[in-house]
């Protein structure tokens, strides 16, 4: 049988090695109305490239539509109320596994606020990608 902590060490490992290699997708184009809001058509790689901070292309057949979370926020949400998972929920972006580590860590108040600290460093180093696994967003 599990103790609580038990269970919040095994979550926070597997959690911790869950693989989110979704690398960003490249769109090619011809104008710049192909590239989205975001974006503009380079002339030289007809590649799409996204001019507004903080969007970047996850799905090609959606050029830099997609919105990065703000490590500012994530850091903020981590350091205050990271031991009730509020990072994970805020990170989720519709990932189920990070719902599911958000409620586990609500429910182990942080792994009794160990694995609230080791998130919190995963913040400030960047090796805490959102729910798509795609980077956040650098300070602003």
């Amino acid at each position: 049988m599990l103790t609580s902590f038990g269970l919040c060490l095994w979550l926070f490992i597997l959690a911790s090695h869950i693989s989110l290699s979704n690398s960003l997708a490249t769109t090619t184009c011809t104008t710049n109305s192909d590239c989205g809001s975001n974006g503009v058509c380079s002339t030289s790689t007809y590649t799409c490239n996204c001019t507004t901070a903080g969007y970047v292309t996850v799905d090609s057949s959606k050029p830099c539509a997609y919105q990065q979370k703000k490590k500012l926020v994530a850091f903020l949400l981590s350091f205050l109320v990271g031991v009730f998972g509020a990072d994970w929920f805020y990170l989720a972006a519709g990932n189920g596994g990070y719902i599911a580590a958000g409620v586990f860590k609500l429910l182990t108040f942080g792994g009794l606020g160990i694995w609230a600290l080791v998130d919190w460093i995963r913040v400030l180093t960047d090796s805490f990608p959102d729910g798509q696994g795609v980077s956040l967003q650098d300070w602003s």
